[in-house]
């Protein structure tokens, strides 16, 4: 059980980040968030503020054309 929430986990992390620099990152987002308000609704804001974070980064990188700091995004 605990391999399949690994790479459930490592999916949906693949996912979110492939998500970031799409149209679709709002609905995504909103996901994620709802998804984090059942879990661990303390958590919430501070999670919201790193996903701004990610997006934010991603789509400096890719208008800088650094591909290294995308990559790390």
């Amino acid at each position: 059980m605990d391999s399949e929430i690994a790479l459930l986990a490592g999916t949906a992390g693949t996912t979110i980040a492939t998500l970031l620099a799409t149209d679709a990152w709002s609905g995504a987002r909103n996901g994620v968030l709802a998804l984090w308000r059942r879990v661990r609704p303390d958590d919430e804001e501070q999670v919201a503020a790193q996903l701004d974070t990610s997006r934010r980064d991603l789509l400096d990188a890719r208008s800088d054309g650094d591909e290294e700091a995308e990559c790390a995004s």
